[in-house]
């Protein structure tokens, strides 16, 4: 074997640094590669976004059939940090309208907080999955709650944009997204996490209250001294 790095022979094809220069011979994750991956998980992401909007039941499973399970698990997580972003944006754009300040700071919590609902929905239907003893994989649950949430996503930008005062547009907007968001998590849990039907309600009803109850016991650490935090509560 050859170094990368001085070119000098060493003995064996397993070395983890050159014996000449001192440097690893082993593959180095670089900026290019996180970029690389970063790009194909948000290509997969949006894909799978268009196929669902046109079919929000058949274009689930077409999506993760398509992508496989590694794919469909960068995209997933790709759709849980745009949610988690969503949250933040929103956020900000509210806390701007009210006048507080620490937006910065509020953006970057709110962003985190937006994480735990994702995280907890997607633990909670592996969980289930296993409890079950069901044939689906990790993919599918990051997946199917990544999509699940992006109603939501535009529910909140909308909110945040138009505020109080239009509260009956929201209302109608959040209408759909709920009754969206609950017809891909039971197509998820059915057709790709194969999850039995007839639990597949009760599955759901515990993935959201675990999404609920974290996101408070989380946000509230966080952001405790917030002020905006504590203007809302």
């Amino acid at each position: 074997m050859f170094c990368v790095n001085c070119g000098m022979a060493n003995e064996g094809s397993t070395l983890a640094a050159c014996v000449h220069c001192g440097k690893s011979n082993q593959p180095v994750f670089s900026a290019a590669d996180a970029r690389r991956i970063i790009q194909s998980a948000s290509g997969d992401a949006f894909t799978a976004i268009r196929q669902i909007t046109s079919d929000p039941i058949g274009g689930l499973t077409r999506s993760y059939a398509t992508l496989g399970e590694e794919r469909a698990r960068a995209a997933g997580i790709a759709l849980g940090v745009a949610f988690a972003l969503a949250v933040g944006i929103a956020s900000a754009i509210t806390a701007s309208h009210i006048g507080f300040n620490g937006i910065a700071k509020l953006l970057l919590g709110m962003t985190v907080v937006g994480l735990v609902p994702f995280a907890a929905m997607a633990g909670v239907s592996a969980g289930a999955r296993k409890a079950f003893r069901a044939d689906g994989a990790f993919g599918a649950d990051l997946l199917s709650c990544g999509v699940a949430l992006q109603p939501f996503s535009i529910v909140f930008i909308i909110a945040a944009l138009l505020g109080i005062a239009n509260f009956q547009t929201v209302a109608l907007v959040s209408l759909f997204a709920w009754t969206y968001m609950l017809s891909i998590l039971f197509t998820g849990c059915t057709q790709l996490a194969h999850i039995p039907q007839r639990f597949a309600p009760t599955v759901i009803a515990v993935m959201l209250l675990a999404a609920i109850w974290a996101t408070r016991v989380v946000g509230g650490w966080l952001l405790s001294d917030d002020p905006f935090i504590r203007f809302f509560n």
